[in-house]
């Protein structure tokens, strides 16, 4: 047996989240971006495909899968608890009371967040719940139902392919009822496929009339030949895409050696790297596999400029 497969359960364990980073931004840009959005604080609005089993103890997000939509909203109480605490989550009863919900807010732009690999449904919560806390905006969290297990990371890969028709169904809805140039995309790892996929999905059914306003993607675990390919496509469908990775990311690295191939970001092909850096925007300052949540309206802001200056 090949040595890789021998030390597979012990590589996989590194290929978790870890705490939010920096981009490198100055403070006090940082402090006025969090005064701003502090003034508004939405909540977090949920649509997952995780089986939910009902009880009298509450609600049980699985990590089972389910070919039925669940809606919800996540409020946390006041003060917020140091966790997520899933009695804040109300279940909503249909896809046209969760829009109508979304629509109630006034806010013009949506932002929708896919998380990655080996996530609980509360911890991706609460990573939609830093992001919501930073952007002026209600961020929607696409929970899928990953096994949050160390070695779960292929089932979770099957699953995140099987999520991202659900994602493609999603941003569809978003888009017919928001408009596309209004929707921001930010996805984390393993969640960048996902909504790759779901691109391509959008795309070959002829239902991406016009392109998303912008897509981040944070630390893509995404097979780079594969991303290079679907750029044309993916650019279609964002007027603006940018990467955020660290070109020394362990954990990226460790899932090169597991797929036998480069992954986004890596620099095995200093060529094929290029034609990605001149089909995209990189940001190659993040110092490991992370998300800069308090950073996250700057990223968005720099996007979204460089998108004007393009249509101008």
């Amino acid at each position: 047996m090949p040595r890789v497969s021998l030390l597979l359960p012990l590589i996989i364990s590194v290929l978790a989240c870890c705490a939010p980073a920096s981009l490198g931004q100055n403070l006090s840009v940082i402090q006025q971006q969090a005064a701003a959005n502090s003034e508004r604080h939405y909540p977090v609005f949920i649509v997952t495909d995780r089986e939910i089993k009902h009880s009298t103890r509450g609600d049980d997000f699985t990590s089972t899968r389910s070919s039925k939509m669940s809606y919800g909203i996540y409020t946390p109480s006041i003060p917020a608890a140091a966790k997520v605490d899933l009695h804040d989550v109300k279940l909503i009863g249909s896809r046209s009371e969760f829009l109508d919900k979304l629509k109630q807010t006034g806010s013009g732009q949506i932002a929708v967040f896919v998380h990655g690999y080996r996530k609980s449904f509360d911890g991706s919560v609460d990573f939609a719940e830093r992001i919501a806390s930073t952007v002026n905006a209600p961020v929607v969290l696409f929970a899928w139902p990953s096994k949050n297990s160390y070695p779960a990371y292929m089932t979770d890969e099957c699953t995140a392919e099987w999520s991202s028709y659900h994602l493609a169904d999603l941003l569809h809805d978003l888009g017919s009822r928001f408009g596309n140039e209004n929707i921001d995309i930010i996805s984390h790892s393993l969640g960048g496929r996902i909504v790759s996929w779901s691109l391509r999905v959008l795309a070959t059914q002829n239902q991406l009339a016009e392109p998303f306003r912008s897509s981040l993607f944070f630390s893509p675990d995404i097979d780079r030949d594969t991303f290079l390919a679907e750029s044309p496509f993916i650019k279609h469908s964002c007027s603006n895409v940018k990467v955020y990775l660290d070109q020394h990311d362990s954990r990226i690295w460790i899932s090169k050696v597991l797929h036998g191939s480069p992954r986004v970001g890596t620099v095995a092909d200093a060529t094929r790297t290029a034609q990605l850096t001149k089909m995209f925007q990189f940001d190659t300052s993040m110092p490991s596999h992370q998300i800069p949540f308090p950073l996250l309206p700057i990223a968005l802001h720099q996007t979204i400029a460089v998108s004007h200056v393009g249509h101008n």
